[in-house]
């Protein structure tokens, strides 16, 4: 520091003394303007990083209670990273972001191109075969197994605070999301906990959203995909 102050002394003629007393206002400035600004990266650092650092694969299910009554479980057979499923792709990064952007709490499913979710979808469902990588090496030695047609969409719920809101891989066998179509059924479902609700119009809206993806033609975007699953027996 003192050859760098006598270097501008030199060349300005300021004396050494002043140029002290400078540095150390424009240190205090520096500081007083670094540190609010550093506050506002970790924020905007931690909101992008809550929903890019992991997938969170979700189980939905229903069973009857102690009284006879359908109840929503809600279970999270794995967390994984998402450097370990996602293209490591800046411009894909981005585009997956601005998808997330346009979630709503109306409308939770994270869509993108048609040429992107080839990508984003496929990636998800090979996470989701390590979660059944027993069922698929027992099926490879010809040992008995279980299979279930499941259905999966991608959301990214925005009706809690920022900790509940990441990227989830929504999980819910075939039987219970058509189940959800029947109004009587929707309305007699109870919950483990209240939060739950929003889930129930999360799958809600999934029931229609794979009726109406029925009839679109081949290559066309779909957020509901279908997806069999095997366990070893």
């Amino acid at each position: 520091m003192e050859f760098i102050i006598e270097f501008f002394s030199s060349i300005t003629g300021v004396s050494q003394g002043d140029l002290e007393k400078i540095f150390s206002v424009l240190g205090l400035i520096g500081t007083l303007v670094i540190t609010p600004v550093g506050l506002l990266l970790a924020v905007w650092h931690y909101k992008i990083r809550r929903f890019s650092d992991q997938i969170t694969y979700s189980a939905n299910f229903f069973e009857p209670d102690s009284q006879g009554n359908m109840k929503l479980r809600i279970r999270t057979p794995a967390i994984l990273p998402k450097e370990d499923i996602l293209p490591n792709n800046l411009l894909f990064r981005y585009k997956l972001r601005q998808a997330i952007r346009r979630c709503t709490v109306d409308d939770p499913f994270i869509r993108m191109s048609v040429e992107d979710m080839d990508v984003f979808q496929p990636s998800i469902i090979n996470g989701i075969s390590a979660v059944f990588s027993e069922g698929i090496m027992a099926q490879l030695f010809q040992m008995k197994v279980q299979s279930q047609r499941l259905q999966i969409a991608i959301t990214f719920e925005k009706d809690g605070g920022l900790k509940s809101q990441k990227i989830r891989v929504i999980l819910i066998r075939d039987e219970d999301l058509r189940r959800i179509q029947d109004s009587k059924f929707h309305e007699s479902v109870n919950f483990e906990r209240s939060n739950h609700a929003y889930r129930l119009s999360t799958l809600a809206k999934m029931a229609k959203l794979r009726v109406l993806e029925k009839n679109l033609p081949s290559g066309s975007l779909r957020v509901v995909r279908p997806l069999f699953a095997s366990f070893r027996i």
